[in-house]
């Protein structure tokens, strides 16, 4: 999800995703694996320290739905075990993955609106 008050952030993600999946078939032939995981918010100090705006209060106010940095891990650990292509923890995010794949005008508007209340 590009996130419009961390662009540069969330560029960086795609960018990340993308050298998974590359490497992902690179390797393949080597019997080596790659997971790309996607933590959802997880309960850090990181949006405190986030550059290039402010995050709006309606993400700050989701951080009821946030999980603690031991359940991403534990979420992590499971992908390695069932040797998982993706992790996104916590899982209720593959909605919103496929509302912006299903839904990408309606999505990026309501993002959109969020950024513009911050």
């Amino acid at each position: 999800m590009v996130l419009p008050w961390s662009t540069l952030y969330s560029a960086s993600k795609y960018a990340v995703g993308a050298f998974t999946e590359g490497l992902r078939m690179e390797l393949r032939r080597d019997g080596v694996h790659a997971m790309l995981v996607c933590p959802g918010y997880v309960k850090t100090a990181f949006q405190e320290h986030v550059c290039g705006g402010r995050v709006p209060a309606d993400v700050l106010r989701s951080r009821r739905y946030a999980i603690t940095a031991e359940q991403c891990a534990a979420a992590i650990r499971r992908g390695v075990e069932r040797d998982a292509r993706t992790v996104m923890t916590p899982r209720a995010g593959w909605i919103l993955v496929a509302l912006a794949r299903l839904l990408p005008s309606v999505v990026q508007a309501r993002m959109a609106a969020m950024n513009e209340s911050a």
